[in-house]
């Protein structure tokens, strides 16, 4: 970013850990296929998952449980972390990165509130709402490209900060 490029390592590094305590989590999340939910989650303020045979997450409150009707809807537990984690683990003041395949970065956000199940939507109905800071799509820096190796195997994944730190630094 050019507004950072006169800035130091340690001053940046300064910077994120005001703007990013400690205590943030970091989340990778798809807005569908090549991010081609992006533009809806951008102007709704929200990121958005599918999933359309599980209805609203919020009746769930033991991963035990959501586990067995996971596996009776699809068969297997596979993906069935990424659903609790979304719906259950996201918290206000997680960031968001929501990517476009393994290429490029959609857009940047902050968790603003708790996970709702949105039934006006035609799909991809379980949403987490977004205070979107980055909306301009760059590509993930070369230097990060191990990072993003494995962002097909799943929609929701859970990145260290210092892995945010290496997607977000465009060297």
């Amino acid at each position: 970013n050019p507004l950072f490029s006169e800035w130091t390592n340690d001053k940046f590094f300064n910077f994120l850990y005001d703007k990013f305590p400690p205590t943030t989590q970091f989340w990778k999340v798809a807005p569908g296929e090549n991010a081609r939910l992006w533009q809806q989650c951008h102007e709704g303020g929200f990121i958005c998952v599918g999933w359309k045979e599980i209805k609203d997450m919020r009746q769930y409150t033991d991963l035990a449980v959501f586990k067995d009707k996971y596996r009776e809807l699809h068969g297997s537990n596979r993906q069935c972390k990424e659903m609790w984690s979304f719906a259950k683990e996201l918290k206000k003041g997680s960031i968001i990165i929501a990517n476009n395949g393994l290429q490029s970065i959609a857009g940047i956000g902050t968790v603003t509130g708790d996970y709702y199940y949105d039934d006006s939507r035609a799909e991809y109905k379980h949403c987490v709402p977004v205070q979107w800071a980055i909306t301009i799509e760059f590509p993930v820096p070369e230097s990060a490209r191990n990072i993003t190796a494995t962002w097909f195997q799943g929609t929701v994944k859970r990145i260290s900060r210092q892995e945010y730190n290496q997607l977000v630094s465009r060297q």
